[in-house]
C-alpha cells in the first residue's frame, strides 16, 4: 500500500512523450487548417471573379435594353416600340431574316 501512494505522479519521460505526442497533433491541425484556408480564399476569388463578370454581363444586357436593343441569338437588333414605329427584326436562324 505505501508503495502505490509513492507512484501517483507521473516520470519526467512520461511528461515528455506527451508533451511530443501533443506538439505533433498541434502541427498537423496547424498544417490542415492552413491548407484548408489556402482552399477556401482560392475558391472565395474564384467565385467573386465569376460574380464580377455575371454583374457586368447582367448591367450590360439592362443598359442594352434600355437603349432599345433586344438580343436575338448573338445579334442585336432594334426592338419595336409603339412611340417610334420600328420594324421588328424575327431571326429564326443564321440564314433565315424575316422583316414585319
Amino acid at each position: 500500500m505505501n508503495q502505490f501512494l509513492l507512484r501517483r505522479a507521473f516520470t519526467l519521460l512520461e511528461l515528455m512523450l506527451a508533451l511530443i505526442i501533443i506538439s505533433m497533433l498541434m502541427a498537423s491541425l496547424v498544417f490542415f487548417s492552413k491548407a484548408f484556408m489556402n482552399t477556401a480564399t482560392s475558391f472565395s476569388k474564384d467565385i467573386y471573379a465569376d460574380l464580377s463578370v455575371r454583374s457586368f454581363i447582367d448591367q450590360f444586357s439592362y443598359d442594352m435594353s434600355q437603349a432599345g436593343f433586344t438580343p436575338v441569338g448573338s445579334i442585336l437588333v432594334p426592338a419595336l416600340t409603339a412611340e417610334t414605329g420600328n420594324a421588328a427584326i424575327f431571326i429564326t436562324n443564321a440564314s433565315d431574316v424575316i422583316l414585319v
